[in-house]
């Protein structure tokens, strides 16, 4: 009886660590947004403020088009031109030229952990840079809040 005393306690307290450990993680936001090709889409402007660390993006694409997906940050407000990509030419880059055949298993999906400069608000920008066929990519976006 002892040792099964043990062995539940045990088994609880690990399955309290992952219950804490998932309510780190918040989701930014999840969708899917057709793009015509030349075309783009801004997507929605999200307050930062609360935010740590690394993000991540989940993308899925549909199409024979070709997409760059960007982040832009802001510290003043959620106007257009208050908008900035960050001074590292690469750094605001998270999907490069990503097709219908990219990604690890060449199925058009992956995953893409980045880090973002401190700031108040952040958008991101679908591009389809192909010029010639339409693309809709499926994305979840996930963060970690800043902890008191």
């Amino acid at each position: 009886m002892k040792k099964l005393t043990i062995t539940l306690i045990v088994a609880l307290a690990l399955s309290g660590l992952c219950f804490a450990a998932d309510a780190d993680i918040k989701s930014l936001g999840s969708g899917s947004h057709a793009i015509l090709a030349s075309g783009s889409y801004e997507a929605y402007t999200q307050n930062m403020s609360k935010a740590s660390g690394a993000m991540s993006m989940q993308i899925s694409v549909v199409g024979d088009g070709t997409l760059d997906v960007k982040y832009q940050v802001s510290n003043t407000g959620t106007d257009e031109s208050d908008f900035v990509y960050p001074d590292n030419d690469s750094e605001y880059l998270i999907f490069d030229d990503f097709t219908d055949t990219s990604g690890a298993g060449s199925d058009g999906e992956s995953l893409k952990e980045f880090t973002p400069p401190f700031a108040n608000y952040i958008r991101f920008v679908f591009a389809e840079v192909g010029t010639s066929d339409p693309i809709t990519p499926t994305v979840a976006i996930m963060y970690r809040p800043e902890v008191y």
